[in-house]
């Protein structure tokens, strides 16, 4: 990265992987998977595999390049960007674009997506976020339905807004807009009571038309859902942190895990379980 004026930045990240598998041909091993959540909102196919072997996969690929203009009145940032958007620690339904696993505690790096973003402030902690993002269609295995090095399509893309403030010593937020296969309203807050942090975000997703899923499952891959997270947490003075929340997916489907597997491959809900 780097700033050649003081108005203008930018970024630019590249990202070598290397995968050996012993269990046979590794490029049709789970382990080479890529998967929906990680393919989402990029129209720009900016991989190249310069390795296939029987046991082994490397790739190279561009995870971020953008430039930032500062103006007066917003700061406007295009190009592949980390987008991040969530109140929650664990699960997050208000950060859609390349969330974050469960998993996954160290957090200090995103991947990027196609963006344009322009953050209008509106005082000290209030403000504007306005995003529009290119992408693709993707089947139920993850990867691109079209063909091409860049291509986008409005099933794929995403048209948000987003507003935040502060009031009462709690960050408030509330943002909707079209997104990935549909359309979401959501809202989240931080705050304190007492010692303890408190935190919580609902979203309800209403899909457009879906693909269905991989026979012989039933159902579309894409579908109408309701998720929510509360949590609290407290770090104590000799540094010890704990952290307690509770998730309902309403895009997961506990008695049926071969439909909760593929969704959740495709990036259509953030685990398998409701």
């Amino acid at each position: 990265g780097g700033r050649p004026t003081e108005q203008l930045s930018y970024e630019v990240h590249g990202i070598q992987s290397y995968t050996y598998s012993s269990a046979g041909d590794g490029t049709e091993s789970p382990i080479f998977g890529t998967s929906g959540a990680d393919r989402r909102y990029r129209a720009l196919d900016a991989t190249w595999d310069w390795h296939e072997g029987d046991n082994s996969l490397a790739s190279l690929w561009l995870d971020r390049f953008n430039t930032k203009s500062a103006l007066s009145w917003a700061d406007i940032t295009v190009g592949r960007q980390a987008l991040t958007f969530g109140k929650a620690y664990f699960w997050n339904p208000l950060d859609i674009f390349l969330p974050f696993d469960p998993r996954q505690f160290d957090r200090d790096y995103k991947a990027g997506v196609d963006a344009l973003r322009v953050d209008i402030p509106l005082g000290s902690f209030t403000g504007i976020n306005l995003i529009t993002v290119a992408g693709r269609e993707l089947d139920s295995s993850g990867e691109f339905i079209d063909d091409g090095t860049l291509n986008a399509s409005w099933y794929g893309s995403a048209l948000l807004g987003r507003v935040f403030t502060t009031l009462k010593g709690w960050d408030l937020a509330l943002q909707g807009g079209k997104i990935y296969g549909g359309y979401q309203l959501g809202s989240g807050l931080v705050g304190e009571i007492g010692p303890i942090e408190a935190r919580a975000e609902a979203s309800y997703f209403w899909a457009r038309d879906s693909e269905p899923l991989p026979a012989p499952l039933e159902g579309d891959l894409v579908e109408d859902a309701f998720t929510a997270v509360v949590g609290l947490g407290h770090r104590f003075d000799n540094t010890l942190t704990v952290e307690i929340e509770y998730f309902y997916n309403g895009a997961g489907e506990s008695n049926d895990l071969d439909e909760s597997f593929v969704r959740s491959r495709s990036g259509s809900s953030l685990q398998m379980s409701r």
